[in-house]
This record gives structure tokens, sequence and C-alpha cells, in this order.
């Protein structure tokens, strides 16, 4: 959700959902203070909460109707269906689809693969996916993108990634899907927009490079940014050595973390599963897990943002203050979470 800032947001939204009976267990809020734009993004638990989803919107609707406020209701629950778009390189595309077989990504369905290249038709078949081609030049771009646009339409389409999608995306397709195109773009945005950064951040000896994930507007690789990822580079590498780690990007920087990082996805992934299926006094034991669970993840995610910090710091003037004693605090919290994951498995 987000309005004009003004006194009394927070208060508001916590006291709707505490007299309709919900248990918050989450609740992130902040200031733009150039703008003055409120931002809130709040999860509560729907067991216990007295309102359905229709009597939800309308309630809340009425109550901050006099705030300006844009607001969004979505359940955890709620398959997305992702479609994936690609061109040649097959990286990104290759790791989302193995995360997504391992069960990575839970609530997500990946039925078609769109590319303007054969080139990974096999992908698609080996995964089970549609394969669409769409060739496209400058006198066909329109019409082929009417057509991604029909079939995106047909099969029900919540979110759009493109995946390495060497094609610049129209205005008229950008409308048909607002705020629902992803795209990984293999630069530090907004350094090196557009194609090939990997060459003009190597012409200009750059000592880090990066890769970002980011909305897709109308204006080229300037969307709003979701997350970004940096590695450091030196004089001795060569433009092949900044185009591979570009593409090693994506795994770098949890690489360290990995086995922690799985384990408290497949934690969360159980807890949600399992409290649909099992009998009531037992879901109360599967819920004590919901708060290790996610003091993990929390502390994986702040010791993600201090190693970026880290790079930033060693490419200016050393690391940034009390990173030592941090990191330590971090990582303490994050075994002492692993910990009471393990000592606390459900009997079902």
């Amino acid at each position: 959700m987000s309005c004009p800032d003004r006194k009394g947001l927070v208060a508001t939204v916590a006291q709707f959902l505490h007299e309709r009976g919900a248990n918050i267990t989450h609740a992130d809020h902040h200031v733009d203070p150039e703008a003055g734009i409120f931002f809130m993004r709040v999860e509560w638990e729907v067991e216990g909460f007295s309102l359905s989803t229709e009597e939800t919107r309308q309630e809340f609707g009425q109550l901050v109707e006099s705030f300006e406020m844009k607001w969004s209701l979505h359940y955890s629950n709620q398959v997305q269906r992702v479609a994936l778009f690609s061109s040649k390189d097959d990286h990104c595309l290759l790791d989302l689809l193995w995360r997504y077989r391992a069960g990575e990504l839970p609530h997500a369905q990946m039925p078609i693969l769109i590319s303007n290249h054969l080139d990974h038709s096999h992908i698609a078949k080996e995964y089970g996916m549609d394969f669409r081609h769409f060739p496209m030049t400058p006198e066909t771009k329109a019409s082929q993108e009417k057509k991604e646009i029909e079939i995106l339409k047909d099969y029900e389409i919540d979110l759009i990634v493109l995946a390495r999608y060497m094609q610049i995306i129209t205005p008229q397709f950008v409308e048909a899907f607002p705020r629902q195109i992803i795209n990984i773009h293999h630069s530090f945005l907004p350094a090196f927009i557009g194609a090939n950064p990997s060459r003009k951040a190597y012409e200009r000896g750059v000592k880090l490079v990066g890769a970002t994930s980011h909305y897709v507007t109308e204006d080229l690789d300037e969307g709003p940014i979701i997350a970004q990822d940096v590695t450091e580079v030196s004089h001795r590498d060569t433009l092949e050595d900044l185009i591979r780690k570009g593409r090693d990007l994506a795994g770098m920087g949890a690489r360290r973390r990995h086995r922690l990082r799985l384990r408290a996805k497949r934690y969360r992934y159980v807890l949600e599963v399992l409290g649909d299926i099992c009998p009531a006094k037992e879901r109360a034991t599967l819920q004590r897990l919901h708060r290790p669970a996610k003091r993990l993840q929390q502390a994986l995610g702040d010791l993600r943002d201090l190693q970026r910090l880290r790079h930033v710091g060693a490419a200016s003037s050393g690391r940034p203050p009390g990173y030592r004693r941090r990191k330590k605090r971090l990582m303490k919290a994050a075994h002492a979470a692993l910990g009471d994951l393990a000592r606390s498995p459900p009997s079902l």
C-alpha cells in the first residue's frame, strides 16, 4: 500500500486488522522523504481473521479512501502463472527452470516459453512447457507482439520474466501487462543500459560488475529495481571473464550460505503444505516453526546486504564500519534459528 505520508497510518492499518481478529506476522513500512510518500507491506494469518476477501476489500477500501491510498490484496498460497521469454543465451532460463523443478518456486507454474529463436525448443520440451516461436524484424514486431499478447491472455499469465530476451519491449506490450514484466539485466543499473553491458563495462575499466532484476517500463532498463548483486573484477580480467562473472552473479552471492537458504525455503514450503492438510491440533506444532524459519530468512537477507556493502566499500575506502561485528552477530542469529528448526521437527 502507498499514499501521501501523514500521521497515524500504521496505527490505522494495525487497528483495522486487530479489531477483526488478525495476527500480524510481518510488517514493513517506510517513507520516501523527497516524494513524501508512505509505503507499507503487511502480512497476517487468515486463520482467525473474521472477514472474507470481498469484505476485506470493501471495508478496508472505505477506511483508507480519504488517505488517497493505492493498495492491493494478495494471498501467499496463490499460484502465479509465469511465462518465460528468452533469445539465445540459456543460463538465466536454465537456472530458473532448475529451481522450479527443484521445488524452490512452489507458488509458480511455468506453462510456456516464448522466444524469437528456435534454440531453446528442446529445453521447453524437457521441462514440459509449451514453446512458441515468434521471429522478430522491425517490420513484423507489432504484429508478432499482438499474437504474443493473445497467447499470454489465453494462458492467463500473471507474470512475465525476460530471461535474457534480447528484444526491446514496445510500449503497447508493456501497457497490456503493467507491473507484470520483470527483466534480468547483466549490469549494475543504472550503469550500462541496453545491449552488451559487459563490453561497455570492460571498455570503461570498472572494478565492480553487477546484475539487476527490475520491472519493465516504457523507458529502456529504467523500471523500478527489485534486486541487485555485484562482484569484483580487476585489470587481469578479460571481456570473457566479465561475461562469465555476470552470468554467475545470480548464484555467487548465495553460494556461501546455499545450504542455509535451501533449508529455510524447504521448511517454509513444508509448513505451508502441511498446514493445509493436517488436523487443527497438529497445526499448532507446525505454527511454532514459522518464527525460527522467518528469523533465519531475515538473518540471511541481512548477511547478503552486508556482503554487498563490503564489495562497494572495498572499491572505495575499505570495509564498512563494524563489518566484522555485524557479520558475527548475523551469523550467530542464523545458526541459532537453524538450530531451533532442527530441534523442533513437526511430530505428525
